[in-house]
Order: C-alpha cells, then structure tokens, then sequence
C-alpha cells in the first residue's frame, strides 16, 4: 500500500538522515530503527500495513531527496512538497521543527527527550527580556545551529539544551568559536549567534540553583579528590610529621633522616609507626610530593589556592598555562607555602590534577589533543574580542600565564593574524569587505596583469575597502588582501602577478615595455620598486634596452618609433671600429650616421648595436647609464676582459696601469677607477702587442 509521508514522519526522516551523516558507518542499523518506528506509528493510528510498508528499502529511497533538499549537488529522481516543506521548516524555524519532531516520538510511544520543556522554559525566559534587536525565533534558531554544528564537530556528545552547567556550556563555545571552520562558515552571523550564547549561559546561571561538580573529563579542577578510607589515619600522622618536623622536605634516600623521621613519630604520637623502611618509604611518598630527591607536604589550602587561580582563568575559556608564567604571577604566596620553583609546582600538578595533557613546559586544560600553536592561537582568538587591533602588552593582560615570547610567536605564526604596525596586529576576521569588493580587486588586478603584467595594491584595493578598515596600516591591508585573492596572483613586494606566470624581474618589466609606445627609466624604477620592494638599475636597463629603443638618458620608445638605415649605419661603424673592439665614447662622427627620427647620442647608439646592428653587438661589464661599454665586431666572441686587453694594445699609450686606467674610463670601456684584474690585462695586453697572441 502506498501512503504519503506526513510532517511527523517527515520529521523523523531528517533526524535519521542527519545522524547518518554523523556516522555513516550506522546507516543500517539507523534505517532499521526508523523502520520499525515508522511502523510503530502506523499501527498506534490504526492503519492496516503490510510487509512493504515504510520498510528498509523504500526508506533508503526516500533519503536521497532529503539529501538534494539540504546538498542540491547530491542527485535524486524524485521530490516530494512535504519533504521541501520540512526541510525549510527544519532551516529556518527549528523550534517548530523540534515540537513536530517531539510529537512524533510521542506517537510512537517513545520517551520524549528532555530538551523539549528546557527549549520552551528558555523561550519564556527570552520573551519576559523584550529583546529588540533580535526575535526570540532568531535566538532560538541560531542556538540550534551552534548545537548541531558542536555535536557534528565532536565537541559534545548531546544538545546544548542537555547541558545544565553554564560552565561547561561557556567552555564548548568557547571551543567552538576558536575553529577556524566554524569561523568561516558563521561568518556572517556571528553577532547574532554571540547574543544567543550570552541569553543562553545567562538562562542557565538564572535557574540553575546547584552548581555541579565539573567532572574530569571535562577537564576542571576536581578539590575533593577522595584518599584511601583504609589508610586515612595512619596517612594523617605520616602528614603532620612531615608538616611539622620537615617543611623544606623530606629526604627519604637517607637512612638517618629515616631514624629520626621515626623518633618524631613517636614523640608526636607515643606509638612506633611503620616498622618496614620500604612500607614507610612508600607511605611518605603517598603523602607528599616528590621533588628532586624530597618530600613535600603541600598543604589542603595551598592546593585550593592553586585550583582557585587555574579555575579563574579555565572558566573564563583559558586553556593553555606556562608553569613558568603561573609561577612568576603567583611566586610571593608561593613561597610562603613552599612552593619554591616551576618544577616544582609541575610535579604538584601532575601529581594532583592527572587529567591535564602535560607538556614540558606548558599544559593544556582540555580534554582533545592539540599543539602548542593551535592552543595558543585558540586562546589569543577568545581574548580578542571585537578589537581590530590588539598589541602585545594588551594581550599579555588577558593572558597573564602565557609568555609574551609565546604570544609573539603565535601571531607571527598563525595565519589568522596580521602585522599592522610596532607591536600590534589585526585579525583577518576583522577586515570588512564585500563580496562585490572582492569581485572589483580581482577583476582589476586581472585587467592590470593583462596590460602591464602586474599590479600595485595601490591600484586594486578601492578607496571605500581603506576607509572601511581606516584603523589598518597599509602593510596590514595589502597583507589581508592579498589572502583573499592568493589564489590567482603572486606576491610581489607591492604588487600582484598572474599566478603560474613568470615571475622573473626581467621578464616582468619586459613584458611591461612591451605595452609601451614611451616610458622613462623613472617609470621603470617604480615598478621594479613596486614589485619587489628594491631597485637595482643594471636590471632595469638591461630589460628595458630588450625590447626598446633608448633615445637618450630618460626616455625609450617602442621599435615602431624609430626608423634605421641598417646598412648604411653598419658601414659608417666598419669604417671607424680598428680591429675587433672600439670603446663607446671613441665614436664621434654622428654627423655621418642617417636620420633614424631622434637625434644621435651614444644611448641611441648603444640600442643599434644592442638589437639592431648585422655587424656589430654591445658589450659592457655592467648595464649602466653612463655610456659605458664597447662596440664589438659579431664575429668576435671573446669576454669583455679579453676585449679590453685588445683595445688598449691597438692604441698608443704606455702599458701602465695609470694610463691604462685613464684610456679606459676615457674611451668608455670602464665605468670607474677600479679594476681586481689588472695585472693580467697588462700581459695580456702585451702579449697582443709582441704578437704572442
């Protein structure tokens, strides 16, 4: 028979198809239940069924489209109106969602879970506020979502609305707020849900008459631990020997002090104690804390202090402590009870709260496993608060026992952080932009790459995003910015490229130039500067000379620009070059060489030669703007010394090395009075001259 699905049955549905989700692994077993439940209520109704009716597999069926209602991406062949309905309903107003639900257990004859009469105990208790921002339907909503979200993550293992102690409540938020998924996903509705944490814990303080004991695996200080019943005397005269004879310990290696440990004994309490040495060792042991070769009798009070000042800071949503900090901050009351080092105060806390994850020098109270970064971040992250800015003395405050060397480290290592200025840093969660915002960076950083090659911060971050974040300095912005948008571009100092493109310096200004029918070297130094924080001039000229024409010191023009009598210029210069090689400045008879379209100077030459010439190419020891550098013949192919080396043999000076210095920077072929490999240019020099080579 074929009977439709109600809202009751609907309800029931979803439940099941979530705890799937939670544990695929139960999926059988959950249909099977769901099965018989379905069934159950059908026969309490009074309807006639049979052995197809809501069985496994029309049920395994009926999955599938709740599964598209809640992930559109997962495929189903059909949909139902009511199967809509309730998954809306389930969105959007779970509170009602939750009353259907709740009726539907009771139609099939199961014990309603508690929750139901502490949700509408709670939404009474909201009503009588007279919220104005917010609708009780919101708070309650929202408070939904925080509880499916904490039961899906494994932070609790029932609803929120199972939970009685607002203590533990504050501590599962806090947990919860510290991921960096729910952080992301609850982005935007974070105020909202804030608000209903804050009803919530204020509900549960206002009708909670007994505040309960936090169990250990809640990981709270537990003051009551029980001692052995069996041996309570005898541990209480072994105690007060140990406070009154041994204050500053108790050295229980050494056979005298055992002697006289057993002599107290009886002086105090006119009995022989313990006659095996080994039994009373061990019952010393039991009674005190063990330290570097030392019992020590630490006191009931002292250890309530100690449980006060952790469980301040606990449940307040701390959870990591440096035994160093927590000794320092409390180091005067601590030595009066004798507690005289970190080590120390350690091997007490092991000793009594076992249930802390002990690390070498630090500890975490929690109960899941975390490193040190993740605990550190997680506590600096609920300390924040709505601050944009927080800095390093600031949250030194709020975390009295964590090390300031620990708290820079976090905020240098965790991404979640940003450095702003001296000291100070922001929250990416804090940075507001749009989604449009977003949008219009990329596009134009898009455009920007396409024309030039890359593209400043300057010009991609609109003027609405900086006014928006005016408490950020530009560092920070460009910082956060770039996050949003690393993965389509690279990171260039002050600018952005395409990312997977070249990121070669050369290969960007070229690319640049090529865009250009003029530039200036000053244009070229900027973006050098732009997109890689320095500026280094050979780098810009040798880019720049690759695909343009320099036509004097400043300027350069694309090829189309100039026009050159190639075979007319190369004839002029195989009239003036003697030999191989002739020094830049050695060419004076511009007058001879044709028109190209600017007037000729030795830039203008340098670009011939560079790209242009058939005979000749340019030669220099460095890119540089100093007209530098020689006129060498194609064919000759030695290096730039060996080229030096001829031109000073072919001309008529003496080979010294102040003439040779002074021809040189003369004729262009040296930029400056400095040259490590002088003596060999002068044999080889020589050697030219006499023919040997």
């Amino acid at each position: 028979m074929r009977v439709k699905w109600d809202q009751y049955e609907t309800a029931l549905l979803i439940e099941t198809f979530w705890k799937i989700e939670e544990a695929q692994e139960k999926k059988n077993d959950l249909i099977e239940k769901l099965s018989l439940t379905l069934r159950k209520i059908a026969i309490n109704r009074g309807i006639e069924i049979d052995n197809v009716y809501r069985n496994v597999n029309g049920i395994s069926m009926q999955l599938a489209p709740i599964a598209h209602a809640f992930f559109p991406d997962r495929p189903t062949l059909t949909t139902s109106a009511m199967f809509q309905k309730m998954v809306h309903m389930y969105n959007d107003n779970r509170a009602e969602f939750n009353n259907i639900l709740s009726e539907a257990h009771k139609m099939a004859g199961e014990d309603v879970d508690k929750s139901e009469s502490i949700v509408n105990s709670f939404q009474a208790w909201v009503e009588s506020k007279g919220l104005k921002r917010y609708s009780v339907r919101d708070i309650i909503d929202n408070l939904y979502t925080v509880s499916d979200y904490c039961i899906r993550h494994n932070l609790i293992t029932k609803t929120i609305w199972e939970m009685d102690d607002s203590k533990a409540f504050i501590k599962t938020m806090y947990n919860m707020m510290s991921e960096r998924s729910f952080n992301i996903v609850y982005k935007e509705d974070k105020p909202i849900i804030e608000k209903a944490i804050s009803l919530y814990k204020s509900f549960l303080d206002e009708s909670m008459k007994k505040v309960t004991a936090v169990e250990t695996k809640d990981v709270m200080l537990n003051d009551s631990e029980d001692k052995d019943k069996n041996s309570m005397l005898q541990n209480a005269a072994v105690r007060q020997v140990l406070e009154t004879h041994y204050p500053y310990g108790f050295n229980y290696s050494s056979p005298i002090e055992l002697m006289k440990f057993r002599k107290n004994y009886i002086s105090d309490f006119g009995t022989e104690c313990i006659d095996d040495a080994d039994v009373l060792v061990e019952k010393i042991k039991e009674t005190g804390i063990e330290f570097s070769g030392k019992i020590y009798v630490v006191q009931t009070e002292t250890i309530k202090h100690i449980i006060s000042v952790l469980n301040q800071q606990i449940e307040s949503g701390r959870g990591i402590f440096y035994y160093e900090s927590v000794f320092l901050v409390n180091e005067e009351w601590m030595f009066d009870e004798r507690i005289v080092s970190e080590e120390m105060l350690k091997t007490i806390l092991i000793k009594e709260y076992p249930m802390f994850q002990y690390k070498s020098g630090y500890f975490l109270a929690q109960k899941h496993h975390c490193t040190e970064k993740e605990a550190l971040i997680r506590d600096i992250s609920f300390v924040w608060g709505n601050h944009t800015l927080r800095t390093f003395s600031e949250l030194s405050e709020e975390l009295p026992y964590v090390p300031l060397s620990k708290i820079k480290y976090a905020l240098t290592a965790g991404e979640e952080f940003v450095w702003n200025s001296f000291e100070t840093y922001t929250r990416i969660e804090r940075f507001i932009i749009s989604e449009s915002q977003l949008k219009e960076i990329e596009a134009k950083a898009t455009a920007l790459c396409d024309e030039k090659g890359s593209a400043s911060f300057e010009e991609i971050i609109p003027d609405d995003v900086v006014a928006e974040n005016f408490e950020l300095s530009e560092t920070a912005l460009n910082d956060i910015v770039f996050s949003y948008i690393s993965n389509l571009f690279s990171r260039r100092s002050k600018a952005v490229t395409r990312k997977g493109e070249n990121s070669d310096i050369i290969s960007q200004l070229e690319k640049y130039c090529r865009t250009k029918e003029a530039c200036t070297v000053e244009e070229l130094k900027q973006l050098m500067f732009d997109l890689t924080g320095e500026i280094r001039y050979p780098v810009i000229i040798e880019a720049a000379n690759l695909v343009m024409v320099r036509i004097d010191k400043d300027s350069l023009v694309a090829d189309n620009k100039i026009a050159f009598d190639v075979g007319k210029i190369d004839m002029v210069l195989n009239d003036t070059v003697v030999g191989n090689v002739m020094g830049m400045k050695e060419f004076s008879s511009f007058a001879t060489l044709p028109y190209c379209g600017f007037p000729w100077n030795y830039f203008l030459l340098e670009s011939f030669c560079r790209r242009f010439s058939k005979l000749f190419r340019y030669a220099c020891m460095t890119p540089n703007s100093n007209n530098a550098g020689a006129i060498v013949r194609k064919e000759c192919d030695a290096p730039y010394p060996e080229l030096m080396a001829e031109a000073v043999a072919h001309s008529n000076i003496r080979l010294n090395e102040k003439e040779i210095f002074e021809y040189l920077i003369s004729s262009g072929l040296l930029l400056r009075r400095k040259y490590s490999n002088m003596a060999e240019l002068i044999q080889r020099s020589k050697d030219i001259r006499e023919g040997r080579i």
